[in-house]
């Protein structure tokens, strides 16, 4: 049973975690490169936040806490590129979907690694969400392609690895009994700014365009605003997942976060920027919100 601070922290991550795409879409993506640049500043945001708190808090930080931040900034980057890649790949609609469905693994983690009790209600609202993910994602949008053998590859990386980085908080967690959560969170990003910036670079220098970093890093004083917005939702999301991970059980929490957000998002769409949305659409949303009310049955 969840105590009334979890629930709101759980809402606040939905929150946290349902602004991202939002503000990604003011964001005009020209290449993998530039995709990893954006992913780098704003990780740089959120470490920078961190690090002050850090000073002011006198954050500790052990050597578990470091190996994980490490461990998830370097996961982060991959994520995004196989994710980038997928979407260029073949069709976005079940890109998406795999992307989404990587709820699954810290779920399942969950039951496996840390023996959770896996409730009946959690391995339907799973399922539920999973249908309502394939509804929303593939028949209900019309971004399609052809798809390959290379693009399946890119999209089940994409699942695991986004899946990955949830087990990752979660052992941290577990490792160091429910403390530093805010010395991963800081660790986590610098990490990521760290590895983006390298790879950014490494890219760039790959084709050659190592003069075009310059004018394509001040072209990103355009998307100051979506990047602040990515960097609160993206830091406070983490945080927050990272902070509840050992003190909720990830085949709820992993879900209804995941789950809540697409709902939201959904909603959001049609109601603020007035986009359309089909039957298949509607049914997702429609099985989403029923398996929120389903994970929350005790």
């Amino acid at each position: 049973m969840n105590t009334a601070l979890e629930t709101v922290l759980i809402l606040l991550a939905i929150f946290f975690f349902g602004i991202q795409p939002i503000a990604m879409k003011k964001i005009k993506e020209i290449s993998l490169r530039v995709n990893i640049l954006q992913t780098g500043l704003f990780s740089l945001v959120v470490a920078v936040c961190f690090w002050i708190w850090a000073a002011c808090a006198k954050f500790t930080f052990s050597g578990v806490t470091i190996a994980y931040g490490a461990l998830f900034g370097a996961g982060l980057i991959a994520t995004i590129a196989c994710y980038y890649y997928a979407m260029h790949t073949g069709p976005l609609s079940y890109t998406s979907f795999f992307y989404s469905a990587s709820m699954v693994i810290p779920a399942l983690a969950g039951v496996l690694i840390w023996k959770q009790q896996f409730r009946w209600t959690a391995g339907l609202g799973i399922a539920m969400f999973l249908i309502a993910f394939f509804f929303i994602s593939v028949p209900g949008s019309k971004n399609n392609g052809k798809a390959n053998r290379k693009w399946l590859l890119l999209c089940l990386a994409t699942w695991f690895l986004n899946g990955s980085l949830s087990v990752i908080v979660t052992a941290q967690q577990m490792a160091t009994g429910g403390k530093e959560a805010s010395s991963l969170t800081t660790l986590a990003f610098s990490f990521a700014f760290l590895f983006a910036i390298i790879t950014y670079y490494i890219l760039a220098a790959a084709k050659g365009e190592l003069k075009q970093t310059g004018p394509e890093i001040r072209s990103m004083k355009a998307y100051t605003g979506p990047l602040l917005v990515l960097a609160l939702g993206n830091g406070g999301g983490n945080f927050t997942i990272t902070y509840l991970s050992s003190r909720v059980d990830s085949t709820y929490l992993f879900p209804v976060v995941l789950g809540g957000m697409m709902v939201a998002v959904t909603i959001y769409s049609i109601l603020a920027l007035k986009e359309k949305i089909n039957k298949y659409g509607l049914t997702g949303l429609i099985i989403g919100i029923a398996a929120l009310l389903i994970l929350n049955i005790h």
